[in-house]
């Protein structure tokens, strides 16, 4: 009788191929603001041993046995406001475990967040904070299908990395969303991160819109809209402005009255 344990084998690991494919939904964390520095999780002392370690973000703890004392790191050491691998650090981790700065959101939809690649965005409107969604552990945000996938490699934890002779910075090899890094000398004071409209793809400066077929389609200003239309049998489109007062309807296809159903 042949042994089953090549069979089982194969099985497993089919098994586990399929759990590293499989995708979650993260959890939703904070629906009032962007400020991810209240929600990163918080480490505590393990009541025994002596050792630093980073509370927060921006917190070190000191752990003296049954003794745990925390120190904000900015106040104990001006310019060093991260808390790095148990000490103060001018530099934020690059783990993608920890961020400092409030999310504005840019547009509607989903958004990842240039920092941690465990945390995404949804957000209703512009100019306004964000609902946070945190993925499980060991799981970054996948921005092709809004959910979480698991990490196997280091470069499947995406961030932005901003460059200060560059006016937009990419996100991973994203060509729906992008970055504007705002400075503040040449410290990096916030990240904006930005998504092409669609049919339109980031390409290092810009995105730009492709037709898709003929017909009208979203424009990044609100005003305005696509039109795309044959001419010489080549599909080209051309930029239209909608009336005084009124907006362009992504569904309708039309521009509206803001408040109205129909052009």
């Amino acid at each position: 009788m042949k042994s089953l344990l090549p069979l089982v084998f194969v099985s497993i690991a089919l098994a586990q191929e399929g759990s590293a494919k499989q995708e979650l939904p993260g959890t939703l964390i904070s629906a009032l603001d962007g400020d991810l520095s209240s929600v990163a999780s918080r480490v505590t002392c393990d009541g025994v041993n002596f050792y630093t370690t980073c509370s927060d973000c921006s917190t070190i703890l000191g752990c003296i046995g049954p003794i745990s004392d925390s120190r904000d790191c900015e106040t104990i050491a001006p310019g060093k406001p991260y808390c790095v691998n148990g000490a103060c650090s001018a530099t934020r981790s690059n783990s993608g475990d920890c961020s400092t700065s409030s999310f504005i959101c840019t547009g509607v939809g989903y958004f990842p967040d240039p920092f941690n690649c465990a945390i995404y965005h949804y957000c209703e409107k512009a100019l306004e904070p964000s609902s946070i969604y945190q993925c499980p552990p060991k799981y970054v945000y996948n921005p092709a299908t809004h959910m979480c996938r698991q990490a196997t490699k280091n470069t499947d934890c995406v961030m932005v990395d901003c460059d200060v002779d560059e006016l937009f910075a990419p996100y991973g090899n994203s060509k729906t969303y992008y970055a504007y890094c705002q400075y503040d000398g040449t410290d990096v004071a916030n990240i904006y991160m930005f998504k092409c409209v669609d049919y339109a793809k980031f390409q290092g400066t810009a995105c730009v819109f492709v037709c898709p077929r003929e017909g009208n389609f979203a424009h990044p200003d609100p005003r305005k809209y696509y039109q795309c239309y044959y001419s010489r049998s080549k599909l080209i489109f051309s930029e239209k402005r909608c009336s005084s007062g009124r907006f362009f309807d992504n569904t309708l296809k039309i521009c509206v009255v803001p408040s109205a159903t129909v052009d």
